[in-house]
């Protein structure tokens, strides 16, 4: 039995009765022609079940029997990973009966059947008969009930309940002496021996696969799980579904839990085992489909009616156009072809339930417009001539388009959803409304639906209220938004609103008739001011005041027009067209939007047009995320505003009268106008927002897609002397953080299985010591790899690959020239050429070196030859390594502004470039059984995801064998009818001798090519008019073996395009990609079509290695340097990573009276401005001169010119004005301190100069306190800086001192090594510490809390930065899982840390002094007191902060009992 077998569920292939009659596959319409069918039935039997005689074989004597040789390859060799593989038992899963209704259901053809297809002509041959009827291959294989393979689901272990085990645990009796550890909360989560004792698991593992070792079976188990630690669980639930008595009393006498009593329902849902989950499994619909049309509600409900499905084929078909507007300017003859394309895949997503690859793949012709040539090609023209035919084939819808098309079903469906809500509220008005029932048929986007729906809700307000008093009888009247429009409309105030004499559905009309007006207006004879008063004098009016009277008319009118849908159309389709975005700074924004920043290229940014920004999507998208930060405000302004609203009302509002009380009415009608126009803006604005932030995320959607493909579609490294697409075998070398001759290089061999076999250290200096090169010379001799790849942490691995090239180079190093399957010939020589070295991408690798799977791959080895394992893997497969990142794929920066995307449309950008370059490769089926490093692209292939993975891989462990056909999938049901459409082509069954040891009879040559199943009957005939074979030679003879033994190279004499076309004619099917993709797999199985391995260019090296890229590192920009090195010729440092910058004696700022030494000196960081960049190089020019540094170039993407309309240079100038103005206020005269470490920096400018440093990293520079006070910045965490003050005086006896606090110093190297970095070392030991955790509070608690609900009994701890203190750590705790979390402030110091007034040098000794505080505590009180808390001083400057006894005040003793925690 397979590790994911069960003891009580028996095999697949063995089923009792009972199941096979349940799960039995019968196809329901063909029950009554069963008499019809029995010779069909016989023809399929001929052809696929196992003969009488060979069944009744013995094992012994099956493997016996003489095979044929497989088919032999061309002349091309490729390298084969050979694994042992157990032997194949009898498969009894089918009885005779069974077998024949699969049979039936497959219509897979009989090898020995007559063929039904022309013969395809050979060029210059002669027409053969008329082409029999065509039958329908895999069309006809399935039935409609399918049976589903049983689902394993993933293992977790259980949890129990600490508290209800011990519920006589005190709340701290383990809250000192033990701390939380991952091997203690592992141990918490485990099940106690005696209640595992009494879980009913399902069974032990029965299959041993040889060829795994542990270590891979580990990795297995880690990621799919092994079927048996929760599988207890979906059995109990099964037998509580079944009812069965038995069970039931088996329930009550072991009294299991479920899977819901064992895990919260986020670790269900994490672990892919809820309800929702299962149903996804089983599902006969490709899971990525599932997920997707899982957001629109039941997924039933998707199935559209005929009419619905017409619509959306011309919806979708529309808005692809619009959005292919440029295409089709030159190509207009194509838009009729183009609108049945999308109609064609839009039956194959939602009918066929294909997935985009298959499409791409199998149903190309469809995607494609051919020409033909010849006019005359009709169905019933008799001279039609297969030579004749010649076409131009022209591209409809590529790969991206498909996508789209799936993305615009899925809003189709929400739309329609919409639009059905719509109508359902209008059915409860039972009234006639023409306008309604008019713009109802045209609305097909949501705003429109939107709008209809307010049109409703305001026009009969009244009517609905009433319906859904009726819906739920009751009697109680209730308030709603237009209770002002109600009493208005049913009292007599509103007969003024009536003498507008134009209502607002007359005014849309108006404007919808642009050549004439439709409605006129007459103005009533009496005024609205007299008639308001009349009204107003009556007793019962609803005002007595008029002005309150007019105010309500004017508002009702106005909502009228604001309601009216149409109206809200015309306005909205005016701010698209003619609409610009403005960007107005807010005073936040001035500050924090500066030249570094993001955002600095719209600064000042108007009038962008909205085809400007759809140009440059990223643009808008930065705009919003500025506005959400509060930097900005994006405005979208309509250009003439004023003068399109005096156009629409004298063109369709205003009356002709020119008399007074017309001139009234007019002036109520304009004022009504203005007041709908103000509060329409601000909704149109936000659509034109919202719909201009879809489409520039759709447009960045595909830009990721784009470049994640560019990254995954590359082969691996193509070895001298091999086909393409072979593996090559390869070193890979670092140098880590470059510290040469201090930590050591490290190397890894892996071979072409994957395994890294070897590895080296180089301990010597490769810049200085010649005994490096003999050891790595020795090293590359002893492994002869076929390419050596390097890559590293900074700028100093340039120096190991000059130096590695040179010793290849000197010592003649070259590829392994023994290897029979190579050949030199190409090279010069024919001998092997010297080994290449190549910088190798490491975004994986440093991901994958610190992650817990390379610890667990490599346990012994370290974190830099984990780093090499990493490139040796990319350059082996650089799709393999990026699936395996998992949910970690997002930290990797495919596109520069792909953040700007949400996470879930990130990843769903990613995850489609993995499927499409899945498929395009293929995935071997039995490898992936195998290998869990393969396994995990399984997800991507076609009709499957992560769930239907998973549960097929557990499938297959059960199996006693590997599979040796396709068809296996379906007969041994492990996938369902639709799910093997999609993806049986793209699961590779690759045969070889050492593996799958099957008989000729079992195994099918085009189970190995990108062949679908259903067209395996046109591989053969085409195979069989190769061979030039007749009908009766077929009974002997295997087409597509003798065609293999003969060479496939005879497909060429075949007319293929002909061929297609009489298919299409006569049988409509698009076939003639399919036949051509059909000859080129028989010549080349499963040919490697990815692109070229990418070799980096110097640009792409200079970004890996340093950060910066040419948009922020160029010539022109100012940067901080480190001085190195100073002589009176030239000024030599480095950039913050590591780029080597020169200055020359020219460019130097020297004074007369001064020497060069005076001004620079070593370790100094000064600003330079990049003069000339060598970016292979990684070195510059710069230059120091004043002028220079105080005026950068700007990059291009930041210049603007004085006359560039849409930068506001007026703002801009203003602006600076006023930062000019403040900046002189704030001016005062600097001291100037001769130290290292001192510059002329406020504290603004320090905080942005350190952070590009590490931690403990510092500043001095002025005080803006006095003369006799200096500041120091530091560097505490990321984004976190303190401020010290340092107060100069002296001593009595006449010596200079500097003090921080109560600490005096003599000197600033003094404070700096006794203060500074003392503080440096303290915050490290906490950070390092176990009880340490990165993040803000609230994330620290929600940890907090996470752990304490595993330990529920116990008190729990953790520390963590303070960001609104900083030089303050945060000491949050938990008495126990019901508490609040209590929070407690901890003060760095030099001597430690400081709580409650003590000084702890360590933090075990400060966590022990917490804890005996707490015990203390606990003593005197039943809880801690949280009215008050401890927190940082109060009374300094919030920049500074302070220690020592001047801030013993705020820490009252604790024997006083004084000491509080906070919540």
């Amino acid at each position: 039995m397979s590790k994911f077998g069960s003891d009580d569920e028996d095999d697949l292939g063995h089923r009792s009765d009972e199941d096979e009659n349940e799960n039995r596959i019968i196809d329901s319409s063909e029950e009554d022609d069963d008499e019809d069918d029995e010779e069909e039935i016989r023809k399929v039997q001929d052809g696929f079940i196992v003969d009488d005689d060979d069944a009744d074989l013995s094992e012994s004597e099956q493997e016996s029997k003489p095979r044929k040789k497989k088919h032999k390859h061309k002349h091309k060799h490729k390298r084969h990973r050979e694994r042992s593989s157990r032997n194949d038992d009898d498969d009894d899963g089918l009885d005779e009966d069974d077998l024949d209704l699969v049979m039936e259901n497959n219509g897979v053809p009989a090898r020995s059947s007559t063929s039904r297809l022309k013969r395809l002509k050979r060029a210059g041959g002669d027409d053969d008969d008329d082409m029999r009827n065509e039958k329908h291959g895999l069309d006809a294989m399935f039935s409609d009930d399918d049976d589903l393979s049983e689902i394993e689901e993933p293992d977790e272990a259980p949890s129990q309940a600490y508290s209800r085990r011990h519920p006589d645990k005190g709340e701290f009796d383990d809250f000192i002496e033990n701390d939380y550890s991952e091997e203690e909360i592992e141990r918490n989560n485990r099940v106690p021996n005696k209640r595992r004792q009494n879980l009913k698991m399902i069974g032990e593992p029965n299959a041993k696969y040889d060829e795994i070792d542990q270590e891979n079976l580990d990795v297995l188990y880690e990621i799919f799980g092994n079927g048996e630690e929760y599988s207890w669980a979906l059995e109990m639930e099964k037998q509580a579904d079944d009812h069965d008595e038995y069970y039931e009393e088996e329930d009550e006498e072991k009294n299991l839990p479920l899977l819901t009593d064992i895990f919260e329902p986020s670790e269900l849902k994490e672990k892919m085992i809820t309800e929702e989950d299962n149903k996804i499994r089983v599902e006969d619909i490709p899971e990525r489909y599932q997920i997707l049309r899982s957001k629109l509600g039941d997924i039933n409900d998707y199935k559209l009616s005929t009419f619905d499905f017409a619509n959306e084929k011309e919806w979708v078909a529309n808005i692809l156009a619009s959005e292919k507007t440029s295409f089709f300017d030159s190509n207009s003859h194509l838009l009729p072809h183009f609108i049945v394309a999308v109609g064609h895949v839009l039956e194959f997503i939602c009918i066929d339930q294909l997935e985009i690859p298959f499409i791409f793949t199998h149903r190309s012709d469809y995607l494609l417009y051919s020409e033909s040539g010849n006019n005359e090609n009709e169905e019933n023209d008799d001279d039609y001539s297969p030579e004749n035919t010649h076409s131009a084939a022209e591209t409809l819808l590529s790969e991206d388009d498909l996508w789209r098309i799936l993305q615009l079903d899925i809003e189709y469906h929400n739309v329609l959803i919409k639009k059905k809500s719509v109508e359902r509220l209008f059915k409860m008005i039972n009234k006639d409304d023409p306008i309604f029932s008019e713009s109802i048929l045209a609305a097909n986007k949501i705003y429109e639906l939107q709008d209809l729906y307010d049109y409703l809700s305001f026009n009969y307000s009244q009517e609905l209220k009433e319906a859904s008093l009726s819906k739920q009888n009751s009697r109680r009247r209730r308030h709603t938004k237009f209770s002002l429009y109600e009493r208005v409309r049913n009292n007599e105030l509103y007969d003024v609103v009536k003498s507008m004499n134009i209502s607002a559905h007359q005014i849309a009309d108006n404007i919808n008739k642009d050549d004439a007006r439709v409605h006129f207006v007459e103005d009533a004879p009496q005024s609205p001011q007299d008639m308001i008063k009349e009204i107003c004098a009556k007793p019962n009016a609803l005002y007595k005041n008029p002005e309150y009277a007019m105010e309500a008319v004017k508002k009702i009118y106005a909502d009228e027009m604001f309601y009216q849908n149409r109206l809200r159309t015309v306005v909205r389709d005016g701010y698209s067209e003619f609409a610009t975005v403005d960007i107005k700074l807010t005073e936040k924004g001035k500050v924090k939007i500066d030249k570094t920043s993001p955002y600095a290229d719209f600064k000042y940014s108007i009038k962008k047009t909205m085809s400007q920004l759809i140009k440059q999507p990223d643009l808008f998208l930065r705009m919003l995320e500025a506005e959400s930060l509060n930097y900005v405000d994006v405005h979208i302004t309509l250009v003439s505003r004023s003068l399109l609203l005096i156009h629409i009302f004298n063109k369709y509002v205003a009356s002709e009268g020119v008399s007074e009380v017309a001139n009234t009415w007019n002036e109520l009608r304009r004022a009504c106008l203005n007041l709908m126009m103000k509060k329409l803006e601000p909704l149109v604005s936000l659509h034109i927002k919202e719909e201009l932030r879809k489409e520039c995320e759709k447009l960045l959607f595909f830009k990721v897609r784009k470049e994640v493909t560019r990254k995954l579609n590359q082969a691996p490294y193509q070895p001298p002397g091999f086909v393409f697409g072979t593996v090559p075998t390869c070193v890979a070398i670092s140098c880590g953080e470059g510290n040469f001759g201090n930590e050591a290089i490290v190397a890894a061999y892996m071979n072409e299985f994957g395994e890294a076999k070897n590895f080296a250290k180089f301990g010597e200096n490769p810049l200085r010591d010649a005994a490096f090169a003999d050891s790595f010379a020795s090293f590359i001799e002893s492994v002869k790899p076929d390419i050596i790849g390097i890559a590293g942490y900074n700028a100093k691995s340039k120096q190991l690959f000059d130096v590695i090239k040179e010793v290849i180079r000197d010592k003649g190093l070259r590829v392994d020239g023994s290897n029979p399957e190579a050949n030199f010939g190409s090279y010069e020589g024919g001998e092997a050429p010297i080994i290449e070295v190549i910088w190798v991408p490491d975004d994986v690798a440093k991901l994958y070196q610190l992650s817990i799977r390379a610890k667990k791959e490599y346990p012994g080895k370290s974190t830099l030859a984990r780093y090499c394992t990493a490139l040796c893997r990319y350059l082996q497969s650089p799709l393999l390594e990026y699936i395996s990142l998992g949910n970690d794929i997002t930290a990797i920066s495919f596109y520069k502004h792909q953040n700007l995307l949400t996470e879930d449309r990130l990843r769903e950008a990613i995850e489609s470039s993995f499927v499409d370059v899945v498929n395009m490769v293929g995935v071997d089926i039995n490898q992936a059984v195998r290998e869990p490093y393969v396994a995990a692209a399984l997800q991507y292939v076609c009709g499957l995801g992560p769930r239907k993975a998973s549960g097929l891989l557990q499938s297959l462990q059960k199996i006693e064998y590997n599979l040796s056909n396709r068809q296996q999938l379906i007969l041994n049901q492990l996938t369902t009818k639709n799910i093997f459409f999609n993806c049986s082509s793209f699961l590779k069954v690759i045969q070889t001798t050492r593996v799958n040891k099957h008989s000729e009879e079992d195994v099918d040559i085009l189970d190995e090519t990108r062949i679908h199943p259903e067209d395996y009957e046109l591989a053969r005939k085409m195979a069989t008019d190769a061979l030039d074979l007749d009908e009766e030679d077929l009974f002997d003879v295997d087409p597509i073996r003798q065609l293999m033994k003969e060479g496939a190279n005879k497909l060429n004499d075949l007319i293929l395009e002909g061929y297609a076309k009489e298919l299409e004619v006569k049988y409509k099917k698009k076939k003639k990609t399919i036949l051509q993709m059909i000859k080129d797999e028989l010549q080349n199985h499963y040919e490697e079509i990815r692109r070229g391995f990418h070799i980096m260019d110097q640009f792409e090296v200079f970004t890996a290695l340093t950060g910066e890229t040419e948009d922020t590192f160029y010539p022109g920009v100012v940067i901080p340097m480190k001085i190195r090195y100073v002589n009176s010729r030239f000024i030599s440092g480095q950039t913050a990573f590591s780029v080597d910058c020169n200055v020359n004696a020219e460019r130097m700022k020297i004074e007369e009276s001064s020497s060069v030494h005076e001004i620079y000196r070593p370790l100094q960081t000064v600003q330079v401005k990049i003069m000339e960049v060598n970016y292979d190089s990684f070195k510059c020019e710069g230059s120091l001169l004043a002028e220079d540094v105080k005026n950068p170039t700007l990059n291009d993407v930041l210049r603007h010119e004085e006359e560039d309309e849409q930068w506001d240079v007026d703002a801009e100038a203003r602006d600076k004005e006023i930062e000019r103005r403040r900046a002189d206020a704030e001016r005062r005269a600097k001291k100037f301190v001769r130290h290292a470490f001192f510059q002329n920096l406020n504290a603004r400018e320090a905080v942005e100069y350190l952070k590009g440093l590490s931690r403990g990293e510092f500043v001095i520079r002025p005080s803006s306190k006095g003369e006799d006070h200096l500041a120091i910045t530091w560097k505490v965490d990321k984004d976190l800086f303190q401020h010290l003050d340092v107060v100069e005086g002296r001593e009595r006896d006449g010596t200079k001192i500097y003090s921080i606090g109560s600490s005096k110093y003599s000197d600033l190297d003094d404070l700096i090594e006794n203060h500074i970095k003392k503080l440096s070392r303290n915050v490290d030991r906490m950070v390092n510490h176990e009880k340490f955790k990165l993040g803000g509070k609230e994330t620290v608690e929600a940890f907090l809390n996470a752990y304490s609900k595993t330990n529920p009994s116990k008190g729990c701890y953790i520390f963590c930065f303070d960001y609104k203190h900083a030089g303050w750590f945060l000491l949050l705790y938990k008495t126990n899982v019901n508490s609040k979390v209590y929070t407690i402030h901890v003060q760095i110091v030099p001597d430690g840390y400081l709580l409650d007034n003590y000084n702890y040098s360590s933090v075990d000794e400060l966590t022990n002094g917490f804890k005996q505080l707490m015990k203390n505590r606990m003593n005197r009180s039943a809880a801690p007191d949280i009215n008050s808390y401890a927190i940082p001083p109060t009374n300094h400057q919030p920049s500074f902060q302070r220690y020592g006894a001047h801030n013993s005040h705020i820490r009252p003793s604790y024997g006083q009992g004084n000491w509080r925690g906070t919540n």
